[in-house]
């Protein structure tokens, strides 16, 4: 009986685990713009750092990915890891990892390790 009930615990917790995932995967789909940037502990506004307001991730469905910085963009692939904690965008060879800090709402925070710097980088659900 105790075996039985321990299965559909596991069961019922995997279910759980994948319907969260394809929520990350969902909420993740479409066009959000970067409005702060952090860096050593100091946040300074995105235009100020990238010279343009229109800076932009954009999520599609199929995993296709578009970056863009005013008038310049990147195109590519994305997907999130197994735990859903990470989204790696892919261009070409390139890959980039960032890490999901918090999605709540129309607010993303993700955080971008470079070579000596960590970013944390603010985003809005346009």
């Amino acid at each position: 009986m105790i075996r039985s009930i321990l299965i559909f615990l596991a069961f019922l917790l995997a279910t759980v685990l994948q319907a969260q995932g394809q929520e990350v995967s969902k909420q993740l789909i479409g066009k959000w713009k970067l409005i702060e940037v952090s860096a050593a502990g100091e946040t300074y506004p995105a235009e100020e750092v990238f010279g343009t307001p229109e800076i932009y991730q954009i999520y599609k469905v199929k995993n296709q990915f578009v970056g863009l910085v005013g008038d310049e963009s990147e195109k590519g692939t994305w997907k999130l890891t197994k735990d859903k904690k990470t989204i790696v965008i892919q261009n070409g060879t390139e890959k980039t990892n960032f890490t999901i800090l918090s999605m709540k709402g129309t607010m993303l925070l993700l955080e971008l390790a470079e070579e000596e710097e960590v970013l944390k980088l603010k985003y809005k659900k346009q």
